[in-house]
């Protein structure tokens, strides 16, 4: 468990006089620490500050192993009356820690932090790594398409009727299309995740509901070359102003992999791709992506 090897080398509250001398106050009569809201506020920020740099969404279990830190190193912090001592701290850590992730998506974060924490944590380049895998697997993929289209219905013809229309600035609209057609051949859904708009509509009513997701902004009579392409995370967008989709995907999966979160349900098997075989990141995949990665490789 990453969080709680990481934080048992470090100090989860950095000890503090009030803190050293609730213990003595408690060793001696049992009587907890008086915890003001003050106090709480800044053991709180200090808690979720040392685990949101560790992991941005931490597992139910690893909660737990902070919360049960918290006062087995500081007994004077007890809860009087629970069973475990410490259940409030760890749903107060739960929402601090909530709170801490509205804040990123209130300010934003850009692509050069991105990119350097995917580096930092996997050493490798995003965008270099994301752009050489689609220059070996776009023209593998297209022929993966149109050797079996026939068993994926109507999108998938979409998909390659539109890049057939395409003529001109080539290369980029067949790895667009190759990225849209991927989720079809994996069977993923498709419908809450690569959203459109055009430029007299509000944004803002459609992702409301996203919760990860990639906006193409469209002009009015154009609906086939974005103005626009944006990374959309929990309802609010993260990254705007992209060139083109295949870079908003390498970022998007960059932000998921680097802070933790789970892939969308309906787009797993996308997502297990682009780590599995485009960036080759973990040991471990599904029979369904391994049976990509052997055609591919045909």
């Amino acid at each position: 468990m990453e969080l709680a090897f990481s934080l048992r080398r470090k100090e989860i509250v950095e000890g503090q006089p009030m803190l050293r001398k609730g213990n003595e106050t408690y060793e001696k009569s049992k009587k907890g620490l008086d915890v003001t809201r003050e106090i709480k506020m800044e053991i709180l920020d200090k808690t979720a500050q040392a685990i949101f740099e560790i992991k941005s969404y931490p597992e139910k279990d690893e909660l737990e192993f902070v919360a049960s830190s918290l006062v087995l190193k500081y007994p004077c912090l007890k809860e009087p009356g629970s069973i475990t001592g410490y259940e409030g701290w760890k749903t107060s850590i739960k929402y601090k820690l909530g709170n801490f992730r509205s804040k990123l998506r209130r300010a934003g974060c850009n692509e050069v932090d991105i990119s350097q924490e995917f580096c930092r944590i996997t050493s490798k380049d995003l965008l270099e790594s994301f752009r050489g895998s689609l220059d070996i697997y776009v023209p593998r993929l297209l022929r993966l398409y149109r050797a079996r289209k026939g068993a994926f219905g109507q999108k998938m013809e979409d998909v390659l009727d539109a890049l057939d229309e395409k003529t001109s600035d080539i290369l980029t609209h067949r790895k667009t299309a190759a990225l849209r057609g991927l989720p079809i051949f994996v069977r993923d859904d498709t419908s809450k995740f690569f959203l459109q708009c055009s430029a007299s509509d509000t944004e803002e009513q459609v992702i409301r509901d996203a919760t990860v997701a990639i906006l193409s902004v469209h002009e009015d009579d154009d609906a086939l070359n974005a103005v626009n392409v944006a990374v959309v995370l929990e309802g609010a967008i993260i990254l705007q102003d992209l060139p083109d989709l295949c870079t908003a995907f390498a970022y998007l999966f960059g932000l998921l992999y680097t802070m933790n979160i789970d892939y969308p349900k309906e787009m797993f098997y996308t997502f297990e791709a682009v780590q599995c075989i485009f960036f080759d990141l973990g040991s471990r995949c599904s029979q369904h992506i391994r049976s990509l990665r052997t055609k591919l490789q045909l």
